[in-house]
């Protein structure tokens, strides 16, 4: 699999990433947003993340304390926003994760996500691959940076213009 980073949105403190994934329509945190905001009562989590994405990169920074830790990766919301619901099927839901790379404090790559139904994001059958993606694409970019294929500078991903991510 091959991936392309783009750059999506920069903000006073944060410039924000996204991943295209060859043979995909859209990228993937554009595919996190169509797919929750095609259900109505996931409209206002999905505000608030993208508010809670705006004010950390007019506001505070990348902060590591905003951030929810999955392993390599992050998700959003932050650890402070709590959501628990039981569902029409009995179904207990924890709201939606959106999974990220926080890679400093001033660089964020967004991916995908979903409504997490277990206490456990690897073990949740919509959020388990969101989160299974998000730490294989942190162990690629960890080492891509590490072999100086990757650098970041200030607010900036510097990537040569035929660089790919091999997943």
């Amino acid at each position: 699999m091959i991936a392309e980073i783009l750059k999506y949105k920069e903000f006073r403190k944060v410039t924000y990433y996204v991943l295209k994934v060859e043979g995909r329509k859209n990228h993937e945190f554009n595919d996190f947003i169509i797919r929750m905001n095609a259900i109505e009562r996931f409209k206002p989590e999905v505000g608030k993340i993208l508010q809670f994405i705006k004010d950390v990169g007019d506001k505070h920074g990348a902060l590591r304390k905003l951030f929810r830790h999955e392993r390599l990766a992050e998700a959003l919301p932050e650890p402070k926003y709590h959501y628990l619901e039981v569902n029409e099927e009995g179904i207990t839901e924890y709201g939606l994760r959106l999974y990220c790379l926080r890679l400093t404090e001033q660089v964020v790559l967004l991916l995908n996500g979903d409504i997490k139904t277990t206490t456990e994001a690897s073990e949740c059958i919509n959020c388990g691959k969101h989160f299974n993606f998000a730490n294989l694409v942190a162990n690629k970019i960890n080492k891509d940076i590490e072999d100086g294929t990757l650098s970041i500078y200030g607010k900036e991903i510097e990537i040569d213009d035929d660089y790919v991510l091999y997943l």
